[in-house]
């Protein structure tokens, strides 16, 4: 999944295939989070897609998504809790 520079490129998978591979951790949350702020930060100068980009909440996020799979709890289809601070 190696794009450039040895950067993951998760850019041709689906969201479903991403949480696909960080269930069965090939690659980590935090590796796609870092993988999504890179694209982001490629393009994003060509598409205007975002008025503002928060890093912090992904990292954090992404923390809780890792820290569930090493816990060995399933990840939901649909993983908006984890998104989400435990506090709201």
């Amino acid at each position: 999944m190696s794009g450039t520079h040895g950067a993951l490129d998760l850019s041709s998978l689906t969201a479903r295939q991403v949480r696909d591979a960080i269930s069965a951790r090939e690659i980590t949350a935090r590796e796609a989070a870092e993988a999504a702020l890179a694209r982001i930060d490629a393009v994003e100068a060509d598409v205007h897609a975002f008025n503002q980009l928060t890093p912090e909440l992904a990292f954090e996020a992404a923390e809780r998504i890792d820290r569930a799979v090493q816990a060995g709890e399933p990840l939901p289809h649909w993983p908006a809790y984890l998104w989400r601070s435990k506090t709201t």
